[in-house]
C-alpha cells in the first residue's frame, strides 16, 4: 500500500488517500487486464454529479454496499481542507469508498457504444 506521509504522520486531510500497489500474476498479467478497472482523476470541478460507494456501519454492521449521489461542493471541514463533499445521509465507516462521476449500467453503455459507433461512421 501507498500512502501520502503528510497523512499517515501529520493527518492532514488533504492528503487522506491510499493506493493498494498488485503485483502482475505469473503470467504476467495485470488485474484489470483480467478484472476490469475504474480510472482515477484529480482535481475534478466543483458542481458535478456525483455517485458515492460505501459500506455504512448502520446497515448489517457495514455488509450491505448502498451508494448516494449529489452535487460536489466546497467542503466545510476546515482545518485547511480544501477537497469537495456532497450531501449524503450514509453514516461511519463509508469513508474511503469511490467516488464516481459516470455512473454506467451495462445496458446504457452498450446502448451508448452502438450509438456512438453508428454516428462515427
Amino acid at each position: 500500500m501507498t500512502a501520502y506521509t503528510s497523512w499517515t504522520v501529520n493527518q492532514n486531510y488533504n492528503y487522506d488517500i491510499c493506493f493498494v500497489n498488485l503485483f502482475t500474476n505469473s503470467k504476467s498479467q495485470h488485474i484489470q487486464d483480467l478484472q476490469g478497472s475504474e480510472g482515477v482523476g484529480y482535481n475534478y470541478p466543483r458542481n458535478a454529479l456525483i455517485y458515492i460507494f460505501g459500506y455504512p456501519y448502520n446497515l448489517a454492521q457495514g455488509e450491505i454496499m448502498q451508494y448516494c449521489s449529489g452535487t460536489a461542493a466546497y467542503s466545510k471541514f476546515g482545518n485547511g481542507y480544501v477537497g469537495q463533499t456532497i450531501p449524503c445521509d450514509m453514516t461511519g465507516d463509508c469513508s474511503g469508498g469511490p467516488w464516481v462521476s459516470i455512473l454506467c449500467y451495462f445496458i446504457w453503455c452498450w446502448l451508448y457504444y452502438i450509438i456512438e459507433q453508428f454516428y462515427n461512421q
